[in-house]
């Protein structure tokens, strides 16, 4: 998987894309690129570890990031 795929133009493929993120204080927490797409773009999942929010190195209190693996199976021929 590339580092970034647009499952909508894609055959198959999976990834992770930011929902929301939040703070009571501090901050502010912030979405990454590339899990920061729109609607089909995700960013990659694989076994390394990687940041998907970022404060910037500021502390927040009561701080939440939630996000969504994605995925797109491919459409075995003759089955539409």
């Amino acid at each position: 998987m590339l580092s970034q795929s647009d499952l909508g133009s894609a055959s198959q493929g999976y990834g992770l894309i930011d929902n929301t993120v939040s703070q009571t204080s501090g901050g502010p927490m912030q979405k990454l690129s590339p899990y920061n797409g729109a609607a089909d773009n995700v960013g990659l999942l694989d076994t390394t570890k990687r940041t998907i929010f970022d404060s910037s190195s500021q502390p927040v209190t009561n701080g939440q990031g939630v996000f969504n693996l994605k995925a797109k199976a491919q459409t075995p021929p003759g089955s539409q």
